[in-house]
């Protein structure tokens, strides 16, 4: 039936007169050119939304790098600071530590204070995490490590704040007193103090330990019998 309809139509139109087809066709022509027209115009219209609301992103984003641009030595300074303070606190904790730093450390100390050091215990190694760090002007993983140690001394009140000083003020790795016992020792006119106290070191990959120097210790006659002169 469609077909019918446009085929009538069709002879319809041939049966104008040509003056009036010419019109008819002119018409459908200007027609045509509109709605392509229109079509287009809005698709030109989409992208052109697009492309404006693309614009108005970027100069966003370029305001705000001309703000970073204006301010970039206060940014560099900043860098430069935070770097420092990283570097002040790294220089501060070892790159490893066995038990014989920690004792010569505790030995070192009572030996500089003049006191008597009577017993010392090395407790075992913590890992306490590890966090991501620049180290050696490099980006690395830090792996934190806390060692432990008590030990026993008689000393002098004078003394003993100086032991206090020489651990926070004068020890240049970080070190903490977690506990201090101290008695009366009403003979001696002398305390019987007990300390524990904490070291802190790291490790990263490549970094290096360096071992404190541990003096030679005699370890006795190596023929107590004399058996090797017979």
């Amino acid at each position: 039936m469609n077909n019918m309809n446009f085929k009538d139509i069709i002879a319809k139109v041939k049966g104008l007169p040509t003056k009036t087809k010419n019109i008819l066709f002119l018409v459908v022509g200007i027609v045509i050119f509109l709605a392509a027209y229109m079509f287009g115009f809005q698709k030109i219209q989409e992208k052109t939304l697009a492309v404006q609301e693309e614009a108005g992103k970027q100069s966003v984003y370029v305001n705000e790098l001309k703000g970073y641009h204006s301010n970039i030595q206060t940014y560099e300074k900043g860098i430069e600071d935070s770097k420092n303070t990283i570097d002040g606190i790294l220089v501060t904790l070892p790159r490893g530590m066995n038990s014989e730093d920690f004792l010569m450390y505790i030995k070192t100390m009572n030996e500089e204070l003049g006191t008597n050091l009577s017993s010392v215990s090395i407790d075992a190694d913590s890992f306490l995490g590890e966090f991501p760090c620049i180290a050696e002007d490099k980006s690395v993983t830090i792996q934190s490590f806390r060692s432990g140690a008590s030990f026993s001394a008689n000393m002098t009140y004078a003394q003993f704040k100086d032991a206090l000083k020489y651990i926070y003020e004068k020890t240049n790795q970080i070190t903490f007193v977690e506990s201090v016992g101290l008695t009366y020792d009403s003979e001696s006119a002398k305390l019987q103090t007990s300390f524990k106290i904490s070291k802190y070191y790291i490790t990263y990959d490549g970094s290096e330990y360096v071992f404190v120097p541990v003096p030679d210790v005699s370890l006795g006659n190596s023929d107590p019998f004399g058996t090797a002169s017979r």
